[in-house]
């Protein structure tokens, strides 16, 4: 599951949350509860799940 960060428009509060692509248009502050969000794109986003991908072998790539 995806980490967004975001700023809210009403109370300047900076936060992160986790939730599905389907649920980030429902997340509120938690400072103030509102639903005016602007999503911070300048920062890293997790998925929650750590992998590793090795190139096949014989690719050239390593």
């Amino acid at each position: 599951m995806p980490i967004y960060e975001f700023t809210c428009k009403q109370c300047s509060h900076e936060f992160s949350v986790m939730v599905s692509i389907s649920e980030k248009e429902q997340v509120k502050c938690p400072r103030c509860s509102s639903a005016e969000l602007q999503q911070m794109f300048n920062s890293p986003f997790s998925i929650g799940r750590k992998s590793s991908c090795s190139p096949p072998s014989g690719s050239g790539f390593s």
